[in-house]
């Protein structure tokens, strides 16, 4: 009777033991999914993609370059697209489009600088059609030099070809004439030591 006792009390301490656990461990589960997340938000940013076009180069306008190389000569003519001319108040213009000489309405010859400050615009093209000229005439006569010397060597080559051939004939009359004197010579030999046959061997007998 005491044993069973015993064992009872035994399996109500352990049912009660178990019971307790389990309930403390359904707390502490409760309290950890309850507590805030202290983590630190993430930093990390989307990089922005720009899907706009390229707004289009923008241009200065020629008047307006020109008018910032005002200042000397040497900073007008370093822009392509300006003229330097010494009359009136703007020095520094923009070269005139459409025109490749400037109209003296635009600026005098003998006053217009471009390219460079120490020659005028009248000299330069003085200038250029001279050396143009030169390099023109000296292409002419390179050519006229090389057509010449393929003619002169052509016939240079058919006179040479036509002096070989009349020496080959000459050789060959000579060759014969020779080879004709050498055999009448022989002939000669022969009749004089009556070493020539006769072509016909018959004689004809007179009746």
């Amino acid at each position: 009777m005491k044993f069973c006792l015993k064992y009872g009390l035994v399996i109500a301490l352990c049912i009660v033991l178990v019971k307790t656990q389990t309930e403390n461990n359904t707390t502490q589960s409760e309290s950890t999914s309850n507590t805030p997340t202290t983590s630190k938000p993430s930093t990390t940013q989307t990089p922005k993609v720009s899907t706009g076009k390229p707004g289009p180069p923008t241009t200065v306008n020629p008047e307006t370059e020109c008018e910032r190389a005002n200042s000397t000569c040497e900073t007008c003519v370093a822009v392509a697209k300006c003229l330097w001319c010494n009359t009136g108040k703007q020095k520094c213009k923009p070269y005139p489009v459409g025109d490749i000489i400037p109209r003296a309405s635009a600026c005098p010859l003998d006053d217009a600088r471009w390219g460079v400050c120490w020659v005028n615009f009248k000299v330069l093209l003085i200038v250029m059609g001279v050396i143009g000229g030169v390099i023109l005439l000296s292409l002419g006569c390179c050519i006229y030099c090389c057509c010449c010397r393929s003619k002169g060597n052509r016939t240079k080559y058919l006179k040479e070809e036509a002096k070989m051939e009349r020496d080959r004939e000459d050789r060959k009359l000579r060759s014969d004439e020779r080879r004709a004197d050498r055999q009448k010579k022989h002939d000669e030999i022969r009749k004089k030591y009556g070493l020539v046959k006769d072509d016909n061997p018959y004689q004809r007998f007179d009746a």
